[in-house]
């Protein structure tokens, strides 16, 4: 997003609503997408909205994973399975820097750092299609939702 200098580093962890997911912390998110730390408040919010939205998604994969330890006689997993975590975490950092993206204007302060921001052109639906792609390869999805364009023979 922004030059990588100049940007406030925030080593906060942030409390997922769903205690089965993973717990993340803004500064991994800040680090991942350059993401200004001047409005702390407002990043910790963005960050709790993605986290809802990504467990609503997984919301019936959770259930069904759940359901078959039960069905199994398997022991019912507490958290999301550690091969997962890293998608989970990406699709969470990609769907809170595409709440973000529309505030930037009105967070950023720094000269230098508003024309960069007008340069970039960011749009939200990168990175929501991201967030989807993520979440997909943890619910077997193909590719979440993505473009696909086919000819007919």
């Amino acid at each position: 997003m922004l030059n990588a200098t100049g940007v406030d580093l925030i080593n906060q962890v942030v409390a997922n609503p769903d205690a089965w997911y993973p717990s993340l912390n803004l500064q991994d998110w800040q680090e991942l997408y350059r993401v200004p730390g001047t409005a702390p408040i407002t990043l910790e919010r963005q960050m709790l909205l993605a986290m809802a939205d990504c467990n609503a998604k997984l919301a019936e994969w959770k259930a069904a994973l759940l359901q078959a330890a039960v069905d199994a006689g398997d022991p019912v997993p507490g958290a999301l399975p550690a091969e997962n975590e890293l998608d989970y975490e990406e699709a969470v950092y990609a769907q809170a820097t595409a709440l973000l993206i529309p505030l930037l204007p009105s967070l950023v302060t720094d000269e230098r750092a508003q024309e960069a921001l007008a340069q970039l052109q960011q749009r939200p639906r990168d990175y929501s299609t991201r967030s989807e792609s993520r979440l997909g390869r943890i619910t077997g999805a193909t590719l979440g939702t993505g473009r696909l364009k086919a000819e007919l023979i």
